[in-house]
């Protein structure tokens, strides 16, 4: 392991002893499972505890993924539903609505925080995460929830060497993000509207893509895929797809020929 590297690992490991007790916010990522390992390593079991959260912007999938493998460790591990789409102001999907939605959850995880008397709320952000357009950042800070692997100052492509090299299972896991940024702004945010989304992005993923973004226009499906995939799902997408695709309410579908963008919808 490069010297850097080590050092950054070895940061992690006085910053993540230094709280004492956390609540760790886990969505089943590379980036959260990292932070959870170095936990588990570091913090008797009794001071700390997992929450997965379950919400309208996350599939069934990414839920039940979460939760097998946080319980797969023999942890704490607890589930809390949250109704993002109760709240008026993220149901319209302003700019802002990255900011209100995980202020909304994070004040459940620091409620959880209080009421077993642990040090702090921790998450999976990174030092990428930073660099971005990311609202969600400010309630982070308001609420004082900490992000310990962008404190140590790693980045996506060492954690993942981090995560291969202490045999994590899903270290090669595409990044995911909520269903919420497959509309435009200010579009309003329809549960039947992200279930149909889940499921066209699950069609694909079954045909081989494993990273997928089905951008919704009204009735227009717009698809990203990895560049390197583009010609194969151009190549598969007959009528039959198509038809499927038209099935679930979406009048036209297109290829985005550029390809996967991370934060499109933010261009």
């Amino acid at each position: 392991m490069a010297i850097k590297l080590a050092q950054k690992l070895y940061c992690l490991k006085q910053i993540v002893a230094g709280m004492g007790s956390v609540v760790v916010a886990y969505s089943g990522g590379t980036d959260s499972t990292l932070l959870l390992k170095i936990v588990s390593q570091v913090l008797k079991k009794k001071d700390f505890v997992v929450v997965v959260v379950d919400s309208a912007f996350l599939t069934r999938e990414e839920v039940k993924s979460a939760l097998k493998l946080a319980k797969g460790w023999n942890i704490r591990v607890k589930l809390l539903k949250c109704d993002v789409l109760s709240d008026p102001v993220i149901r319209s999907n302003p700019r802002l609505r990255c900011y209100f939605c995980k202020k909304k959850i994070m004040r459940n995880l620091v409620n959880i925080r209080k009421s077993n008397g642990f040090g702090y709320v921790i998450d999976g952000s990174n030092a990428d995460d930073f660099k971005q357009l990311r609202p969600g950042k400010r309630a982070l800070r308001e609420l004082g929830v900490r992000s310990p692997l962008a404190e140590a100052r790693l980045n996506k492509s060492e954690i993942r060497v981090l995560a291969r090299r202490l045999k994590l299972t899903n270290w090669a896991k595409p990044a995911s993000s909520c269903l919420a940024t497959r509309f435009p702004y200010g579009v309003l945010l329809k549960r039947r509207d992200l279930l149909r989304v889940a499921w066209a992005e699950r069609l694909l993923k079954g045909r081989g893509f494993k990273q997928v973004r089905v951008r919704v226009y009204g009735k227009l499906a717009r698809i990203e895929v990895e560049k390197e995939k583009i010609k194969k799902l151009a190549g598969i997408f007959d009528k039959k797809l198509a038809k499927k695709f038209k099935k679930i309410g979406y009048q036209h579908v297109c290829l985005d020929l550029e390809g996967y963008c991370s934060g499109s919808m933010d261009i």
